[in-house]
């Protein structure tokens, strides 16, 4: 069973949680990202989503996946009217955003482990490493991902991917006969 089917949709948390879940896996955002998006962030008409201040300063806009903007307008359809703009709320009073990725990745670390996967860190941080994987079994480049991921450094993207770059580099120039 996977994390997302693993979530049971059928209270007002069930339906956050996935829609937090959605953004983590699909778009491997930081937790903090997750929890600064707003209402202005999604551009319904452009199919666009906004992911801003990342960490590398950037602001980027990336495609709505039809999944993501489907679990998203499940959650808005819900979500109790506050006047924050600011898309995830807790759901205790007093209802209020998120101001910092913890309360995303204790979301992720709750699902992870209902999920049944036991690993020593759960959390967010894990599911953007899930996405990278996921990306390069997809056949993208290390390039691709790294700018997905909002990197800025080849050598950011391979602690993703758990690839020692300096080592196939080696390889490469020397055929790899003197790594054998």
């Amino acid at each position: 069973m996977t994390v997302l089917e693993a979530v049971d949709r059928s209270s007002l948390q069930g339906i956050r949680d996935y829609s937090i879940l959605m953004f983590l896996v699909m778009y491997g955002v930081r937790a903090a990202e997750v929890a600064r998006m707003t209402l202005d962030d999604v551009n319904w008409e452009t199919e666009k989503l906004r992911l801003r201040n990342r960490k590398s300063g950037r602001t980027d806009w990336l495609p709505l996946s039809r999944p993501v903007g489907d679990a998203l307008l499940e959650y808005l359809k819900v979500r109790p009217k506050v006047v924050h703009r600011q898309i995830f709320i807790t759901l205790k009073a007093p209802l209020r955003p998120f101001w910092s990725g913890a309360p995303i990745s204790n979301v992720a670390h709750k699902r992870l482990r209902a999920a049944g996967i036991d690993l020593p860190r759960l959390g967010a941080h894990l599911l953007r490493h899930t996405t990278a994987w996921r990306l390069l079994t997809d056949g993208f480049s290390f390039k691709a991902i790294g700018d997905y991921l909002g990197h800025s450094a080849v050598s950011s993207t391979s602690i993703y991917l758990k690839i020692d770059i300096d080592g196939l580099r080696d390889a490469a120039l020397n055929n790899g006969e003197e790594l054998l």
